[in-house]
């Protein structure tokens, strides 16, 4: 079942399920090993917000740039990337990382790195060395 936390009162609601379960985000969804979808508990402009995140591979976002690209390209360059959004109480963020796979590990790094980026804005931000991928890749 598919849950979408995001206006404020829903902290409360998925605070107490997160206790409940001794979890600390919630599965929405997983594409392969290569990207998943999550909610987690964590602050936005100084107030407590439910996070609806996509944590992704750079192959996999790559592959979704491919689809939508009209232009024939041999070699494509990405960095890692966080891009936020908030409308109406609304929280997304989607994390692209250098990995082959997005693991429990994984998962568990991206909120701790989201709760201790202390000046998270709206927008995308870029960071990293760029990684180079073949067409073929």
């Amino acid at each position: 079942m598919q849950e979408n936390y995001s206006p404020q009162h829903d902290v409360k609601a998925l605070s107490e399920k997160l206790t409940a379960c001794r979890q600390d985000y919630e599965l929405i969804n997983r594409e392969s090993g290569t990207c998943v979808n999550i909610c987690f508990i964590g602050i936005f402009n100084n107030r407590q917000v439910v996070w609806n995140a996509n944590i992704q591979t750079l192959k996999n976002k790559i592959r979704e740039s491919l689809f939508n690209l009209t232009t024939d390209l041999d070699d494509i360059s990405i960095r890692q990337s966080i891009e936020v959004s908030e409308n109406n109480d609304h929280y997304a963020i989607n994390v692209a990382l250098n990995l082959k796979q997005i693991d429990e590990a994984a998962i568990k790094r991206t909120i701790i790195m989201v709760r201790k980026y202390k000046r998270l804005y709206s927008g995308y931000y870029e960071y990293g060395e760029a990684i180079t991928f073949k067409r073929t890749d």
